[in-house]
């Protein structure tokens, strides 16, 4: 995959997350998508979906989303990295690899101002 791809699809993505637009955000995961975290490894579009409707709703709400400040990205071939920091996060990092166009794994860790 290109990085011109790969960049484009990981914009998107930030794009339907800082809105909170979760069918935006599941379109373009891949059939056999997973997430790994400090809360461990969750398979499958269904479980990622809850993930996130479960982070928008308890965690990162609209108000907390809208001040987020995606501070760098890098691209390469199939992988996007992204550091970013907001109202009460300190630091937050995510990673995405592309499969078949389609985001196919993401890897998220973060510093919370409370822990």
């Amino acid at each position: 995959m290109s990085t011109d791809h790969t960049r484009e699809l990981f914009q998107q993505h930030l794009k339907f997350w800082k809105a909170g637009d979760l069918d935006g955000l599941m379109r373009d995961f891949h059939p056999d998508a997973y997430m790994i975290s400090a809360r461990g490894v969750i398979k499958g579009l269904d479980n990622i979906r809850q993930l996130y409707a479960q982070v928008f709703e308890h965690e990162l709400t609209d108000d907390l989303r809208a001040g987020i400040s995606f501070d760098k990205q890098k691209y390469e071939g199939d992988v996007a990295f992204s550091e970013w920091s907001g109202p009460g996060i300190v630091y937050a990092a995510d990673t995405m690899v592309v499969k078949d166009g389609l985001k196919w794994v993401e890897t998220f860790a973060g510093v919370y101002e409370n822990n």
